[in-house]
């Protein structure tokens, strides 16, 4: 694995400039874009984060992003999967271990099954034609059929963006690794409730992982991402 995916230091930084902050195990492909819990309670202000004084400064400029990716993701075919974090009433997806950290986080009761704030944003609905996956735990693989879903399509690679950048989008891109993905992280498309927390974890993902920027997609792959994806790939 180390040798297949050498470069020299000298081109990992012409190309990281070059592609927003790209890294040598961004250069594979098929890939996908995974849009992690872009829901009314971890963002909008009316939602439970908001309501308990939850910093969602950083989260604007994210969802903004994150919007304009999804829309080249549309126009370009690149395959879309969200995933959307549900609790059930009555505690009925809750463990006492799971419910002692969410009470540890601070998060309260989060997007509770057929309420507001367990909608999608506006901004960044799925189509019908597009995948989603809910689940009950921080990573989109736990407990779901992600993985399946991926290898049913071919990909390889996994491009990452959404909230929070240290919880649900960290355990994603982790078990994305695990899995045997290659994974990158949308820098400017992951938002957290705390500027330090959120620059720690850049500081994690650049050390870990692929990473990108939004105009750093845009500008490599432009509408034929695709095409690019498998030819890379070959």
């Amino acid at each position: 694995m180390m040798a297949r995916n050498h470069v020299s230091r000298t081109a990992a930084k012409s190309t990281a400039k070059r592609s927003g902050g790209l890294q040598p195990s961004a250069e594979r492909g098929p890939f996908a874009c995974v849009f992690i819990d872009f829901q009314n309670d971890f963002c909008d202000p009316e939602g439970v984060a908001g309501q308990l004084g939850c910093d969602l400064s950083g989260v604007r400029a994210a969802v903004d992003n994150a919007a304009r990716l999804l829309a080249w993701c549309r126009e370009a075919g690149v395959p879309v999967v969200h995933s959307r974090h549900m609790t059930e009433r009555n505690g009925l997806s809750d463990s006492p271990s799971w419910t002692h950290f969410t009470n540890r986080a601070g998060n309260g009761t989060v997007t509770l099954r057929d309420s507001w704030g367990a909608e999608f944003l506006k901004e960044l609905k799925p189509l019908d034609t597009e995948l989603v996956v809910e689940k009950y735990r921080s990573s989109a693989f736990h407990g779901t059929k992600l993985d399946s879903l991926l290898r049913i399509r071919g990909i390889e690679h996994l491009l990452v963006c959404g909230v929070l950048a240290e919880g649900c989008v960290e355990a994603t891109v982790r078990d994305g690794l695990h899995n045997d993905y290659f994974v990158s992280v949308v820098t400017d498309a992951v938002a957290s409730h705390s500027a330090a927390i959120f620059n720690a974890y850049l500081t994690i993902a650049q050390a870990r992982y692929g990473t990108f920027t939004t105009d750093g997609i845009l500008e490599r792959y432009g509408a034929h991402a695709g095409e690019h994806a498998e030819q890379e790939s070959r």
